[in-house]
């Protein structure tokens, strides 16, 4: 779990950074009335990963808004970073231990590798979101390719 968790971390921070080439204004794109936002999706991605570093460790999450400004924007990519770091610290922790947690559902029993695997793909998910409403609004086309495992830093067994 530690290579897929620092890979979160990365393909998080390379995306952020791709998304600083935007405009104020694209921030603020959805793909329709009512719907999540570019920088709705980039608050979701953070409070989702507060989430799941709270049911690994109970840290207290915070109230993330959606980014307004690509200032904004570069704060809460420095806040993903951390967050990161975080869940990274958490995927070296032992794997078999019960982790019980509650959320709207009820009561849940789960393992660290689960939270982590969850934290990694819902990420991936919302980007996928990201970059198909900057793309359908002719914004910015970003090819989600670079961001994956094998452009990362982790793909290449140690020699």
């Amino acid at each position: 779990m530690k290579i897929a968790t620092q890979h979160l971390a990365w393909a998080n921070e390379k995306f952020v950074d791709a998304l600083t080439v935007l405009n104020d204004e694209d921030l603020l794109l959805s793909p329709g009335e009512g719907e999540w936002t570019v920088g709705d999706h980039l608050a979701h991605i953070g409070g989702a990963l507060e989430w799941f570093r709270y049911i690994l460790n109970r840290s207290q999450w915070t109230d993330i808004h959606a980014p307004k400004s690509i200032d904004e924007l570069k704060k809460l990519g420095m806040y993903l970073n951390q967050l990161g770091a975080e869940l990274v610290a958490e995927s070296e922790k032992s794997a078999s231990e019960i982790i019980e947690f509650e959320d709207e559902r009820g009561p849940h029993k789960t393992t660290r590798p689960v939270v982590l695997a969850q934290a990694a793909l819902h990420s991936a998910e919302h980007k996928v979101e990201i970059v198909t409403i900057l793309r359908a609004h002719k914004r910015l086309r970003l090819d989600l390719e670079p961001f994956d495992v094998w452009h990362s830093p982790f793909a290449e067994a140690a020699k």
